[in-house]
């Protein structure tokens, strides 16, 4: 192994499917301190709790409004646990403020800026 080899760290045992998806794309293509392993972490945790949750809502048909406790509607629960942990996620995939990819998979020169980090968790989100 030369020292240009990056080191595949192994995800952590209790990441479901999207989370080890994320994993495996950033410790494939970066490589990360201790510290930026832990944020990791959080981060496919977050991805699987994201994954958990679209599943409930799809199991519940989508809803967007429930009734609130004097019968008002709100939005669904889960629309807003949703939201909340993309927040999180985005959160903690920034501050990895890992480099963005140049056209041959290279980590260019600079930090992702807020609109590459949402990509980055749009296209995990989507499998893309």
């Amino acid at each position: 192994m030369s020292d240009t080899d990056l080191v595949i760290e192994p995800a952590p045992p209790e990441l479901e499917q999207a989370g080890q998806q994320l994993w495996r794309s950033v410790v494939e293509t970066y490589e990360l301190n201790p510290g930026e392993l832990r944020i990791l972490a959080d981060a496919a945790g977050e991805a699987d709790m994201i994954a958990a949750l679209n599943d409930e809502w799809g199991r519940l048909g989508r809803p967007m409004t429930a009734l609130g406790s004097t019968k008002q509607l709100v939005a669904h629960p889960i629309v807003q646990e949703l939201r909340a942990h993309r927040t999180t996620l985005r959160q903690l995939l920034g501050a990895l403020k890992l480099s963005p990819l140049d056209s041959e998979d290279a980590p260019l020169d600079r930090p992702m800026t807020r609109s590459e980090v949402g990509k980055l968790g749009a296209a995990h989100r989507w499998g893309r």
